[in-house]
């Protein structure tokens, strides 16, 4: 991994909310998968870019049951 240190900073600062991981295998080879709503993924070439959207990104509002009182 070329930016290894840059790579854990990212990821220790997301990880309350991100389940990161490196796939050197991919062409998108950062990787992170949110904790709770567990299909919301984000795939990344470029560390910084990645950074930038985990750190912008915003999870669904639950949904609502239509009912009014």
């Amino acid at each position: 991994m070329p930016d290894y240190i840059d790579f854990c900073r990212v990821a220790l600062r997301h990880e309350a909310d991100w389940e990161i991981t490196y796939d050197k295998s991919e062409d998108k080879p950062f990787q992170a998968r949110h904790r709770v709503h567990h299909d919301l993924v984000i795939t990344c070439a470029d560390l910084t870019v990645f950074d930038t959207a985990l750190a912008n990104a915003r999870t669904p509002a639950p949904a609502l049951n239509g009912t009014r009182q």
